[in-house]
């Protein structure tokens, strides 16, 4: 006797599975497969992978191709084992493009910023990938070609349904000469942002990507005064988050960055040289000075950075020249060896959310 379930509870079991096996449903029928392809089941699908700890991957690729082949192999594991994904197809870069080196500048939903370099040249090709549908589309090459250093955000932009990219391009790490620009991937186009205000040296530690929460980018200025910038990608506007007393006691060492640890705030100093200590701050209450709190503190003679977003935090750390630890607050979890690594590597939550699509 054939068995029919309401379709609202199809699309809720369906819609908690993990993309892998929703990809081999779609050859179920029909019905399934236009289902798990539909905006609304990609958003509520992405809904509860956020909120499932085994849904969060960390991902790294190799740093070096092949420029004869230009495929790329990554590791996506869960955050307590190594797995050796297989590689990605060739990716689609323009005729004349040879790629030779490739770096994940930031993680959003599910999608990663990649960038490409060309082979014994400057240029960089930027590329909307999803690591776990496998598939990948070219960008829009930026207004300004990018600088020595640069910095990536990417954010959703829930007023106008469209995901934007924020790109910070500087001199050196410490700089007051900028160039920014946003990209709407649904208008295909890179627009030129206004700087803050001349004169505040931006601070990037070139292993991190831009904060996003609240609807806005975050990173660290320094002028004759110590603060938080923030850039509202709905209105495009500027603000400042005030940093607390403890924090500032600290500025002078510019050893600092900024995260997002459980939808909020956080900035971690890591003066390994003057202080011998790792300290985390998270902002319980998002724009309030005062709500500033303590959240971890670690004596330590090496580089820490904070990765996890949901859960337990996770700590990356240098060790030696060829592993790298990662470990919870509460103890170590592992040895990754450092070849398998680019400078950084993300947490990344499962998505089905096609760049095809977006852009």
């Amino acid at each position: 006797m054939d068995i029919h379930l309401p379709e609202e509870i199809i699309m809720d079991t369906l819609s908690r599975l993990p993309v892998q096996s929703l990809l081999r449903f779609k050859c179920v029928s029909k019905s399934w497969k236009k289902l798990i392809v539909e905006p609304y089941f990609t958003r509520k699908h992405l809904n509860h992978a956020k909120n499932n700890q085994n849904s969060q991957k960390f991902l790294s690729c190799r740093r070096f191709l092949d420029p004869e082949d230009g495929v790329v192999s990554y590791y996506c594991s869960s955050l307590s084992s190594i797995q050796l994904i297989e590689s990605v197809p060739k990716l689609d870069c323009p005729s004349d493009f040879k790629p030779w080196h490739v770096k994940i500048y930031c993680c959003f939903d599910g999608l990663s910023i990649m960038g490409v370099s060309n082979y014994n040249k400057t240029d960089i090709v930027f590329f909307l990938w999803n690591p776990f549908t496998r598939e990948s589309v070219l960008l829009p090459n930026p207004k300004f070609p990018p600088k020595r250093n640069f910095v990536c955000g990417m954010g959703y932009d829930s007023t106008t349904n469209d995901y934007k990219v924020l790109k910070i391009g500087l001199d050196g790490n410490y700089d007051c000469n900028v160039s920014i620009e946003l990209l709407s991937l649904k208008k295909g186009s890179w627009n030129k942002i206004d700087e803050y205000s001349s004169g505040i040296f931006y601070m990037f530690n070139g292993r991190s990507c831009l904060a996003f929460v609240h609807g806005a980018f975050h990173w660290l200025g320094f002028s004759k005064k110590n603060f938080m910038i923030s850039f509202d990608i709905s209105n495009e506007v500027y603000g400042e988050i005030p940093l607390s007393e403890q924090m500032l006691l600290r500025a002078s060492s510019l050893m600092f960055d900024v995260s997002v640890l459980e939808d909020m705030l956080c900035v971690f100093s890591n003066d390994i040289y003057m202080w011998g200590e790792f300290i985390l701050w998270q902002m319980k209450d998002y724009g309030v000075k005062a709500s500033w709190t303590k959240l971890i503190a670690i004596q330590t003679t090496e580089y820490i950075s904070p990765i996890s977003e949901k859960g337990e935090v996770m700590l990356r750390r240098i060790d030696g020249e060829s592993w790298i630890v990662f470990m919870t607050s509460n103890g170590q979890v592992g040895l990754w060896p450092q070849s398998c690594m680019t400078m950084g590597g993300f947490i990344s939550t499962e998505s089905l959310i096609s760049p095809k699509l977006l852009v």
